[in-house]
């Protein structure tokens, strides 16, 4: 079995300078003694003796170059370390602070209980999170490259144990019972006419090359799940792209519309070809308008139950909408932003207008992750 205290003693030796140098109490290379701590120990040892520190380093800050040589031997491997000690030594000094060095570490209980802890932990780590964490990912994202045609705006499916969190916080959000907003989730996810009217647009073009006949909604079934429970009268949207999210906000709407509770749903997009998705009868429900996200909703007259920023992912341009849409939003109004990697915006804008913020992780593959302000 490997000894990981004398292996790396071993692949400290390499930072010497000369063949034929051999410690006290060490035979040559090769020949299987690795007698290197005793060595060391030994106090007639006249080279470990012979200074007190690196070349040139002392007091703190030989022990920060010291932590830093037994990292990088772990972490990067001796070679890396070698390179570090060229720059910081010459070469008459290189075995003698070498020898300095190793001596350091076997005197210092600490170094070595942190030495010897971080080399047997590498190969258990490494193993159990490839095992339990990589290796599954792994599988998922080369499944995913064969079976999609996707090429952006990734469509998904989230867990179903993601589903039972979601309900939950939109019980929350919405004042209702967790039962009513399962309900809904369900409602959507069993929902086959929307997903033949999804397949059928897509197969009509050139779209069944770049989209996936497997309709996935991911988080858009969180927004469906609200307008139902919230009886929106108006729901704007900002990035349109197929039109999927319009489809389902839409879709919400017929069945609120039946309760007696009519709706529409207003999408903007810059891209003249987004939204094919919306056709028929759900073109009733959703409206695409077509320019500048941020210019449409300066003309954008009516009150705004429900806003959903899912554009031109930057931070200056997120904030700019919020500020944009802030006067038009009735008070009871929600906001939802798509992605909140990298962009902190939707909580500044909910702390500077007395809103609550949460954020909701998604746990699907691609991941997401989306955040809400009530």
């Amino acid at each position: 079995m490997a000894d990981p205290i004398a292996d790396e003693f071993e692949a400290t030796y390499l930072f010497m300078k000369g063949d034929e140098f051999v410690l006290p109490g060490r035979a040559p290379s090769g020949s299987g003694d690795c007698n290197a701590v005793e060595a060391i120990r030994r106090a007639d040892d006249p080279i470990g003796r012979s200074d007190s520190g690196l070349v040139g380093i002392g007091g703190e800050q030989f022990e920060e170059t010291r932590l830093r040589i037994v990292r990088l031997i772990v972490e990067a491997g001796v070679d890396a370390a070698r390179q570090f000690l060229d720059g910081l030594m010459n070469q008459e000094g290189m075995i003698r602070a070498s020898t300095n060095l190793i001596r350091e570490l076997v005197k210092n209980p600490s170094g070595m209980e942190f030495l010897h802890m971080k080399l047997c932990s590498v190969k258990d780590r490494g193993e159990g999170n490839f095992r339990f964490y990589l290796q599954p990912q792994l599988e998922k994202f080369f499944l995913w490259l064969i079976e999609s045609n996707e090429t952006t705006n990734y469509t998904y499916d989230i867990t179903e144990l993601n589903k039972e969190y979601l309900a939950s916080m939109t019980a929350l959000v919405t004042g209702r019972q967790v039962n009513e907003i399962d309900g809904y989730i369900r409602e959507i996810c069993e929902d086959e006419d929307l997903r033949s009217h999804i397949r059928g647009c897509i197969l009509q073009g050139a779209h069944r090359y770049f989209c996936d006949l497997n309709v996935q909604y991911g988080r858009r079934i969180g927004w469906y799940a609200l307008v139902r429970a919230l009886k929106p009268r108006v729901v704007v949207e900002t990035g349109v792209e197929k039109g999927m999210g319009t489809c389902v906000i839409a879709r919400a709407l017929m069945r609120n519309a039946q309760n007696g509770h009519p709706g529409v749903t207003y999408g903007t997009d810059i891209d003249p070809n987004a939204g094919f998705l919306v056709q028929g009868i759900y073109k009733e429900f959703g409206r695409i308008l077509y320019g500048d996200s941020i210019q449409t909703l300066r003309d954008f007259t009516q009150p705004i139950d429900i806003f959903i920023n899912d554009s031109a992912h930057s931070r200056e341009y997120e904030r700019e909408e919020y500020r944009t849409i802030r006067d038009r939003l009735t008070e009871r109004a929600i906001i939802l932003g798509d992605d909140c990697l990298g962009s902190n915006e939707l909580r500044r804008f909910a702390l500077a207008t007395g809103r609550h913020f949460l954020f909701f992780p998604e746990m699907s593959f691609p991941p997401k992750f989306g955040p809400l302000v009530k």
